[in-house]
């Protein structure tokens, strides 16, 4: 089993301001990782574009790194800067598999689509 979780910092959000908007659909996004719901994480979470080139299966490809065990966990966002309905996003993640653990910090960009923050990078696809 593997999980995904967002660690929030103190206070409550406000999700009509967009950061908060984004913090919030990255909670989701963790959710459904837990739950290992990868048709939510396809149809909810990666932007339109991406799905029109990507298959579920081709996706679930990509999130297999995460049936393999490691529990991964996403600090809330350091920094969001929000243009339009593009938003540039810089988190730490940290995976722990086997007592060992690496921590990465990425910065990627996210798409308001449908009434979610969506991922635009395709989870890294070369298309």
């Amino acid at each position: 089993m593997f999980g995904l979780t967002l660690v929030s910092g103190c206070g409550g959000g406000d999700e009509d301001k967009p950061e908060d908007r984004v913090a919030a659909d990255l909670e989701r996004i963790a959710e459904a990782f837990n739950d290992g719901d990868s048709g939510r994480l396809y149809n909810d979470f990666m932007a339109v574009d991406c799905r029109r080139r990507l298959s579920v299966e081709e996706a679930e490809e990509r999130f297999a790194f995460l049936t393999e065990g490691a529990d991964l966990a996403i600090e809330k966002p350091e920094r969001i800067e929000i243009g339009g309905d593009v938003a540039t996003v810089r988190a730490n993640f940290t995976a722990t598999a086997d007592e060992r653990q690496l921590t990465a910090s990425d910065t990627f960009e996210m798409v308001f689509e449908d009434d979610h923050w969506r991922f635009s990078d395709c989870f890294g696809a070369e298309l």
